[in-house]
């Protein structure tokens, strides 16, 4: 069984995994090749390898390549915290644990392309990095091309 909706504007979908036991909610891809590239950085969904701007390819995690998806698909464009905030509340967290592990994904997404702080804070709120900038209290917006200090 699955669906298509959208909300805050980005079109997500839904099934239930083989043993129907929970349901899984996802970027819809369905119409979408497997392979994202924008800037330095080439996302395959299906493998969840990406390949970073010095060329090195890394393994993500399934949870980091949910986010990580919804971020390249809308790229340099806000993707709201409630978007992502689904991805783990379909799976049954609280909206804490959910901040938590949206957090902790972030992190290590950050990790794992090398990010490195450009800035603290913008006057708009928003944690400036080099390519995953958090818009506090809004959600996250990925620049692939990295921004200018």
């Amino acid at each position: 069984t699955s669906q298509r909706f959208l909300q805050d504007g980005v079109e997500l979908g839904w099934w239930e995994d083989p043993l129907g036991e929970k349901t899984i909610l996802l970027p819809d891809t369905s119409r979408r090749e497997a392979v994202t590239r924008h800037g330095g950085f080439v996302f395959n969904r299906d493998t969840r390898e990406l390949e970073i701007p010095d060329g090195q390819t890394i393994k993500l995690m399934p949870t980091e390549a949910t986010i990580f998806d919804h971020l390249i698909i809308h790229a340099s464009r806000l993707v709201p915290k409630s978007t992502l905030h689904t991805i783990f509340t379909i799976r049954g967290m609280m909206a804490k644990e959910a901040d938590i592990n949206i957090r902790i994904c972030i992190s290590s997404l950050r990790r794992k392309i090398k990010e490195a702080p450009v800035s603290k804070k913008t006057g708009h709120g928003r944690v400036q990095w080099h390519y995953i900038s958090t818009v506090t209290r809004s959600g996250y917006i990925f620049n692939p091309d990295g921004v200018v200090a």
